[in-house]
C-alpha cells in the first residue's frame, strides 16, 4: 500500500511539473510573477491563437444594429422583448454590444445573433448573462465576456431546465462558461470556443451535473 501511494505521489509531481499550464498555475499562485512566468503565460496564448485562430460570428449584419425580433416582431429593448416569448418563439439579435442579460422561462426557446452579439457584463440573478429556467433552448452564434458576480460562479449561460443546444458560441473571460443548476436532461455543444474562464481555482468551462449528458 505504502508503494503505491508513492508511485501515486511520483506521477502527480510529474504531472504537475511536466505540464508547462498546470506549472504556470501553481507558480503564478504561490510565488511572485518572473518575467519567465510571463513569457510563459504570452507562449501559451500564442499557441493557443495559431491552433484556433480567431472566433468570427457565422451570420454577419443580417439584421440592423441592435435590432430585437422575436418571431419577426420588432421590439424596442430586451426587457420587452423577453416578456413577449412564448413555448417555441425564436429571439433574433442585431449586432451590437448587449449589458441586459436574457432570462428564460419559457420551453423551446431560440435564441439567435444575427451579427456579431456580444453579451458583456450582463448579469441576472447574481447567476450569470444567459439564465435558462425553460427546456430544449437553442443558444446559437452568440459571444459572451466579463461575467462576473460575488460567489465567482458567473457563468455565460446557466443551466436550470433541461436539454441545450449550444451552437457557435464563443465564451471567454469570465468566471465559468456553462454551468448547469439542476440535473439537465441533455447538453449539446456545436462548433464552439471556451476560453480563458475561471477564477481563483473555481474555473469551469463547462459543467454538467451528475447524470445529465454531455455531447461536444
Amino acid at each position: 500500500m505504502a508503494l503505491v501511494g508513492f508511485v501515486a505521489h511520483i506521477g502527480l509531481v510529474y504531472v504537475l511539473i511536466g505540464n508547462p499550464k498546470i506549472r504556470y498555475g501553481i507558480e503564478n499562485k504561490f510565488f511572485t510573477v518572473s518575467e519567465k512566468n510571463k513569457k510563459n503565460s504570452a507562449e501559451i496564448q500564442e499557441e493557443i491563437n495559431a491552433s484556433f485562430g480567431k472566433w468570427t460570428p457565422k451570420y454577419i449584419n443580417q439584421l440592423g444594429e441592435n435590432k430585437i425580433l422575436v418571431n419577426g416582431r420588432e421590439f424596442p429593448d430586451l426587457t420587452s422583448a423577453l416578456d413577449a416569448l412564448r413555448d417555441g418563439d425564436t429571439l433574433e439579435l442585431g449586432a451590437g454590444v448587449y449589458k441586459t442579460p436574457l432570462f428564460i422561462r419559457k420551453n423551446g426557446i431560440t435564441v439567435v445573433g444575427r451579427g456579431h452579439v456580444i453579451f458583456d457584463g450582463a448579469v441576472a440573478g447574481g447567476k450569470g448573462a444567459i439564465v435558462i429556467k425553460g427546456n430544449s433552448a437553442t443558444i446559437d452564434n452568440i459571444e459572451c465576456r466579463g461575467i462576473k458576480v460575488p460567489d465567482q460562479y458567473g457563468s455565460c449561460v446557466r443551466l436550470e431546465g433541461g436539454n441545450l443546444l449550444l451552437n457557435h458560441v464563443y465564451f471567454h473571460d469570465s468566471e465559468q462558461g456553462l454551468l448547469t443548476g439542476k440535473q439537465p436532461e441533455l447538453v449539446k455543444i456545436k462548433d464552439s470556443r471556451f476560453e480563458l474562464l475561471g477564477r481563483r481555482g473555481k474555473s469551469h468551462g463547462i459543467y454538467v451535473g451528475v447524470g445529465g449528458e454531455l455531447y461536444i
